[in-house]
């Protein structure tokens, strides 16, 4: 799997704001769908699924996987809890 540090990072920014396992999640998704997300890549993403983080503590990881929309490949996307 091809990793995007430049789309996690967007979504590591984004995720802080989250306070339960569900909602770091849920914002992890939305960032990697974002139009910024897709503007750092080069291209958007579809099929995104997200792994629940074990627990909300900062320096928590939890991984994503998502669809290039261009290209049709998998990406692999490692989200950290960076405060909470």
């Amino acid at each position: 799997m091809k990793k995007l540090l430049g789309a996690a990072a967007l979504a590591l920014t984004l995720v802080a704001c989250a306070h339960t396992a569900k909602e770091y999640k849920s914002a992890a998704k939305k960032a990697i769908s974002s139009k910024q997300a897709a503007a750092a890549v080069g291209q958007s993403f579809t099929d995104i699924t997200c792994n629940t983080p074990d627990a909300t503590k900062v320096g928590t990881t939890f991984t994503c996987t998502a669809t290039g929309k261009n290209d049709g490949k998998k990406y692999e996307f490692t989200a950290t809890i960076t405060s909470n």
